[in-house]
């Protein structure tokens, strides 16, 4: 599990912020209708060296859903991560 978890925009806008997440949640947010988003995500593991994944999984109304599996063994500051629709 995560201590916290952060979602922000490249500018710094924050998109979800979350303390203690459960291991399997759901939270609403509002992501801009650009082909492509880019975030930076950041989070402190319970425990750090060990494996730890994360998948985060955005499914927007209109559009389809995008997903992206990390392997962090360390903590993830201004982790960038990015998604795209160029299609729709």
């Amino acid at each position: 599990p995560v201590r916290t978890l952060t979602l922000t925009t490249l500018d710094g806008t924050a998109l979800l912020s979350l303390t203690n997440p459960a291991l399997d949640t759901e939270h609403p947010l509002t992501i801009p209708s650009d082909p492509t988003l880019a975030l930076l995500l950041s989070l402190p593991w319970e425990t750090p060296a060990t494996t730890n994944f994360l998948r985060l999984v955005l499914e927007p109304e209109q559009r389809d859903s995008r997903q992206t599996l990390l392997h962090a063994p360390e903590d993830l500051k201004q982790h960038a991560i990015e998604f795209t629709w160029e299609d729709q």
